[in-house]
């Protein structure tokens, strides 16, 4: 009878505030005032809820359990004050702990074989979990380790340090994007197609100045030149030997734009290299990491006296007055060691703060981006602000609760 009564209690809350709601609602129509900011709210209300959709997803994607295992994630507390030789868990955290000496050694193969035993015993054991995601960071493999710790968060989406290595994991596997794009940009003959402004349709036509020019077929905020953060995509259609460029903005979250765009747009248009029998030798700065970890050859979670160890062994070898050292290459192990040596440094390194954040209403820092990814409920979409902040609801609740007659 009382979980009843709590269940109509709630249910007329539920309706009493849907009532209010709905007693506000001019205020949220009158904030619209035309079709364009309507298409914008209403792609913007569903990004918002596949954003929230997502989430829930990622927190539910489990791994698999082998027949015979089960779904524990930690060994007992029983386990880890009286430790049973024959005991699984224990079997599982001896390959654990070895697992955990092998990688800081750089023994990749080892780490891996010993982790595979853990996993055979328990799939789901969160702190082998973790390590596999260290193992991949420090291999440089950065969009597995994103894969790994997304696995870790599904398991334990309280862990207080998931959202860390997934902003770190984030924010490398961006610079190394960075860097692919700009060497694959060197040496390439291309030319800047500048669209502009177009707020009269959803589509342009302009022009390359000769057809060996050839244009990306999609362009968003990952390719186009500028720091405009907008959420905007274009398809991009060109003909073969043809120099006219037609650009067309895409539906967002199947919502036709029946506009046009308000941001400078510009893009890149390359010429396309000839196919070649021949495999060009990498010049040395091709393959160069742009991660600091990887530069010096130092764990994840090293301590100071590890990244001391490293860096004088690296500086030794690349010191330009060796035979095979280089200038370059000494002072980015240079640059490596400084940063990660100083803590605040460190920390904003692993956060993505070097990388650009885009301008505009969409724009956000690596960390707050991935913070947004898995954790959409903490930013409630509100497209003009709180639409009941001043309601009469809200307005009364105040004033009963600031003991004030009505």
């Amino acid at each position: 009878e009382d979980e009843e009564t709590k269940t109509e209690s709630d249910n007329s809350d539920r309706d009493e505030e849907k009532k209010g709601n709905e007693a506000e609602l001019p205020w949220l129509i009158g904030a619209i005032p035309n079709a364009i900011y309507f298409e914008q709210y209403l792609s913007k209300q569903r990004k918002h809820d596949a954003a929230l959709s997502t989430a829930l997803q990622l927190r539910n994607t489990l791994p698999p359990l082998s027949p015979g295992t089960t779904h524990e994630t930690a060994p007992p507390e029983s386990c880890e004050q009286n430790p049973s030789p024959g005991d699984n868990w224990s079997v599982a955290e001896t390959h654990l702990t070895a697992a955990r000496r092998y990688r800081r050694t750089r023994d990749f193969d080892s780490c891996e074989r010993e982790l595979s035993s853990a996993f055979a015993l328990f799939p789901r054991y969160i702190a082998a979990w973790e390590e596999y995601a260290y193992l991949a960071l420090d291999k440089g493999l950065f969009a597995v380790a994103m894969d790994r710790f997304g696995t870790l968060f599904a398991l334990h989406p309280e862990h207080p340090d998931a959202l860390q290595w997934l902003i770190r994991a984030t924010s490398a596997l961006n610079r190394e994007e960075r860097q692919m794009t700009a060497d694959k940009a060197s040496g390439t003959t291309c030319e800047v197609l500048h669209v502009g402004f177009h707020m009269r349709s959803a589509e342009k036509e302009v022009a390359v100045t000769d057809p060996i020019f050839r244009c990306p077929t999609r362009v968003d905020k990952t390719n186009w030149l500028g720091d405009d953060g907008y959420d905007d995509s274009f398809s991009v259609r060109q003909d073969d030997g043809e120099k006219t460029v037609t650009v067309t903005r895409e539906e967002e979250m199947g919502v036709s734009m029946s506009h046009g765009w308000g941001m400078d747009l510009r893009f890149s248009c390359c010429e396309v290299p000839i196919p070649s029998d021949v495999v060009e030798e990498p010049t040395p700065t091709e393959g160069r990491s742009s991660d600091h970890f990887q530069v010096l050859g130092v764990s994840c979670d090293h301590i100071l006296e590890e990244l001391r160890a490293a860096y004088r062994a690296a500086s030794f070898r690349l010191h330009p007055d060796r035979v095979g050292g280089s200038t370059e290459e000494f002072a980015r192990v240079t640059t490596a060691y400084e940063c990660l040596s100083e803590e605040k440094c460190k920390h904003a390194f692993e956060r993505g703060d070097d990388l650009p954040v885009r301008q505009g209403v969409d724009s956000r820092s690596v960390a707050s981006d991935v913070e947004r990814r898995f954790f959409p409920e903490r930013f409630p979409y509100r497209p003009f602000g709180d639409p009941f902040k001043h309601g009469r609801p809200n307005e009364m609740n105040k004033r009963i609760a600031g003991g004030m007659t009505i």
